[in-house]
């Protein structure tokens, strides 16, 4: 029991940069899909196929997501990916 805690405490960190609503999104259709538990990089995976660009309000200001960006891929753990903002004033993973 403790090794699946531990399991979940990591995966927590690997995923913590994805938007709340992205991974709960990416969490619904892994556990429709799948019998066992993710990786985090399958949740990325589905996060990132999941991040359709333009989904935010057009009422965002685009300006304030741009300049959380640096801060965000400073701290995010993908690796061959970065966060970005569409012109609509979306977050989404791009590859690099």
């Amino acid at each position: 029991m403790q090794a699946h805690g531990a399991r979940l405490l990591l995966l927590a960190a690997d995923v913590a940069d994805i938007p709340e609503k992205l991974l709960r999104t990416a969490i619904e259709d892994w556990a429709r899909r799948e019998r066992f538990m993710p990786t985090a990089a399958e949740l990325i995976h589905l996060a990132k196929a999941h991040a359709i660009p333009g989904s935010r309000k057009p009422d965002t200001d685009r300006a304030k997501l741009v300049a959380m960006l640096p801060e965000m891929n400073r701290r995010s753990e993908l690796q061959n990916a970065e966060w970005a903002v569409d012109a609509g004033g979306s977050f989404y993973i791009k590859d690099l």
